[in-house]
């Protein structure tokens, strides 16, 4: 019997995006995911081979080509664009299963989407998915300047959800629009920076109709309460999966009704005003350690108890 349509084919299908050209989550497992790299990678991803010498034979057939060989190198920075969607190239390692890709590519397609409504961009200058069998634990995903990996062959990744997978691909995506929106800026407030990703990809995967807020919210909350964090100040220098919800709930009371959008307001900002703080207020409406005594008194409220 085929199975029937889940809920990211039908948001996709809605919305027209069929055509195809790191992470954290919010998971049964927990949430795992890699701290954003503002600066591409320094290592190159390996050296161009020497032309063979002659041959007695011809070869038979063209080597297989990776996308990145038609790229420019060093690529151009991501930037971002109004009108232009993003054109991702994916880097698909030996083994990955088809199933795996396919959702890998409509995930990416949902993430560029709904951001593109949110924050107003679409990112621009290819930038890559890269799908990794190596066997891993810990992260799920990681994110740098302009590249994802999506980390498939994790120990944990065959026990995600479909909803989870999803997930971990829009926040990933998510940390590139970080990126891009700040033109490179870094936001010192380390419980924001996984925070905001956490909370943004649980709204794309909330609005698409896969998920409720009440279970975002409540998975959250059980985490945080069974095993307790930091005070919200100093969350985010040891980055575990329960300061990943610690910071995605900061982000929901940071943000209210208002959703995405004040995140990308304030990465914006980033790029322009003179401090961190002032932006911080701006985009937000309240200082820094104002929201963050806020915060406490309302995790106190609930019983959320600070280490």
């Amino acid at each position: 019997m085929p199975e029937a349509p889940s809920p990211l084919d039908a948001q996709v299908s809605r919305r027209r995006v069929l055509a195809y050209g790191g992470a954290g989550v919010l998971a049964a497992a927990g949430v795992s995911g890699g701290l954003v790299e503002w600066a591409r990678r320094e290592a190159a991803r390996g050296s161009v081979p020497a032309a063979p010498a002659a041959a007695t034979a011809v070869p038979t057939s063209t080597p297989a080509r990776s996308p990145e060989d038609d790229e420019p190198w060093p690529p151009p920075p991501i930037g971002l664009s109004t009108t232009v969607p993003t054109n991702f190239v994916f880097v698909v390692a030996p083994g990955v299963p088809d199933d795996e890709e396919r959702l890998a590519r409509q995930s990416a397609t949902l993430a560029t989407e709904y951001f593109r409504e949110r924050t107003g961009y679409y990112l621009t200058n290819r930038p890559r998915i890269h799908l990794n069998m190596a066997r891993t634990s810990g992260p799920l995903g990681e994110a740098d300047g302009r590249d994802i990996t999506l980390l498939i062959g994790n120990r944990s990744w065959p026990r995600l959800s479909r909803v989870d997978k999803v997930a971990v691909v829009c926040h990933e995506v998510f940390h590139l629009f970080q990126v891009a929106l700040g033109e490179g800026a870094t936001s010192p407030i380390l419980w924001l920076i996984e925070g905001a990703a956490e909370y943004a990809s649980q709204m794309a995967v909330i609005e698409s109709g896969m998920r409720t807020k009440t279970e975002f919210e409540s998975f959250a909350l059980r985490a945080v309460s069974a095993s307790p964090q930091p005070p919200l100040a100093i969350a985010g220098r040891s980055p575990n999966a329960t300061e990943y919800a610690l910071g995605a709930l900061a982000a929901g009371q940071l943000v209210g009704d208002r959703g995405v959008p004040p995140l990308s307001a304030y990465y914006r900002r980033m790029a322009t005003d003179s401090s961190p703080l002032q932006a911080f207020e701006a985009a937000f409406g309240e200082t820094r350690t104002a929201f963050e005594a806020r915060f406490e008194a309302w995790r106190t409220q609930r019983g959320i108890p600070a280490r």
